[in-house]
């Protein structure tokens, strides 16, 4: 829940945070859209298997 006033201090040009999670990890997904991520349909596959690609505007 820190991660964006963080990114707006330290990296002001900033205006959005991407990351990828395992498309098997649920949980993960979850915390991450109650934290204001937003699934943006793209799928990027890994070694470890398909990544849902997040984003999270600030």
């Amino acid at each position: 829940m820190l991660l964006p006033d963080f990114v707006r201090n330290q990296f002001p040009d900033i205006k959005e945070i991407v990351l990828g999670v395992n498309q098997k990890n649920l949980p993960a997904q979850a915390l991450y859209e109650k934290a204001g991520f937003v699934a943006n349909g793209r799928i990027l596959q890994w070694p470890k298997g398909p990544q849902n690609i997040l984003m999270l505007s600030i």
